[in-house]
């Protein structure tokens, strides 16, 4: 029989039942990936339908239980040949299972739009460093890939969708659900489990020079970064004589305050809606502390002759962290002290982690000409990176400060 006429009834009742599935599959597999058969397939602890098909096919008796089952390509296309059944192996496979696939082309193929599209999304870009950056990422952990399935037209049009926020940053103080609802009529299109919330925060990161959009501190931070505020009630910085050489709104309340040795709270919507200048903080330290107590002090004793001080509260968050970026990118020294214990260390080392900031009384011997305090807790005590007999010290005393 020739290849054009086929008997499929009579193939379909040789090959197309379910024992011979694993067959099918695995000839198919491997074709698909290499555009060859094998030339022999074995199946490891057959099943009795499995192991009597293949006893059958090649007239063999009866295998014992247990042996595994090997088909021997070359015999299976002679076998189909002689029987006059098809043309051979493949084209079995074909009239059973429908048309190979050549898995190498399709890749190449798909490798190819995604080239294009790389192209055209970096052209789209081009001229914008952090864009750059922005997309080198995506591209080199491939969540660009994950996130349109594999598709290069899809991968596309993600970022496409994106840049519709994207082209807009740095914004001023709007809120994410609002510009979710303006942009993409969809209040939660921006949320953190959304493939757009993730595509533009990792573009807020960039923009900012952040490496952590996925906690929810984070998520925040970066997208404070781009002038989006994500929580109206985040709690407000403290500050105490930044001053400011600007006459926007929060340059105006700085600067009274300053005059008048007052301590003054700026919350994020208003950094980000009437961003203050610090320029003439330009090469000036600005002490970091942790405590507000500190800044009540400060205020009583030393008023308006106080340095600048800006209080975390506490781990610092969206509205510090803004601020304390701020100053740093103005040429403020951030000088960075923190309680001698626990917390303190592990607050002091997220302040330190702001470009810009040094730590300021924070060392061992420090730590061991102050007055001793409460007990430590039992938790270890973390590394300092920026000395590495503090952990060590605190540890043999055992007291916090």
């Amino acid at each position: 029989m020739s290849a054009e006429a086929p008997d499929l009834e009579r193939l379909r009742g040789l090959l197309g039942g379910p024992e011979a599935q694993w067959l099918r599959k695995r000839l198919r597999d491997h074709f698909e990936r290499s555009g060859t058969l094998p030339a022999r397939v074995s199946l490891r602890e057959p099943t009795a339908a499995q192991r009597e098909f293949v006893d059958s096919l090649f007239g063999r008796s009866p295998s014992r239980p247990g042996s595994s089952s090997t088909v021997v390509v070359e015999q299976l296309e002679r076998l189909l040949v002689d029987a006059q059944l098809c043309s051979g192996v493949t084209e079995a496979l074909q009239l059973l299972d429908g048309p190979l696939r050549d898995r190498k082309a399709e890749a190449e193929s798909l490798e190819h739009g995604w080239q294009a599209t790389r192209a055209a999304v970096r052209e789209r870009t081009a001229g914008r460093a952090w864009m750059e950056v922005w997309i080198d990422g995506l591209s080199t952990d491939g969540v660009w890939k994950r996130k349109a399935k594999g598709d290069p037209e899809l991968g596309r049009q993600l970022i496409e969708d994106a840049l519709r926020v994207v082209d807009r940053f740095p914004l001023a103080g709007v809120c994410l659900p609002e510009l979710a609802a303006v942009t993409y009529g969809n209040a939660h299109a921006l949320d953190q489990h959304q493939d757009l919330g993730l595509l533009a925060v990792r573009a807020a990161a960039s923009l900012g020079g952040l490496e952590d959009w996925q906690s929810a501190d984070g998520w925040r931070e970066c997208w404070a970064a781009a002038g989006v505020i994500c929580d109206e009630l985040s709690a407000p910085v403290l500050t105490l004589n930044l001053g400011s050489g600007g006459d926007g709104l929060s340059d105006r309340v700085l600067a009274m305050h300053a005059e008048r040795g007052e301590a003054c709270s700026l919350s994020l919507r208003q950094l980000l809606r009437h961003r203050p200048s610090f320029g003439h903080l330009d090469g000036r330290s600005v002490f970091v502390v942790e405590n507000p107590t500190v800044v009540a002090v400060a205020v009583e004793r030393l008023g308006v002759h106080c340095a600048p001080l800006v209080c975390t509260s506490g781990h610092p968050r969206g509205a510090t962290r803004l601020l304390l970026r701020e100053l740093a990118r103005a040429g403020a020294r951030l000088q960075v002290q923190a309680d001698f214990d626990i917390d303190g260390l592990h607050i002091a080392a997220q302040t330190l982690a702001i470009p810009g900031s040094r730590p300021w009384r924070m060392s061992a011997s420090d730590y061991r000409a102050a007055l001793g305090g409460p007990p430590l807790r039992r938790a270890s005590v973390p590394v300092a990176k920026w000395d590495a007999e503090l952990a060590p010290a605190m540890s043999e005393r055992g007291v916090g400060v």
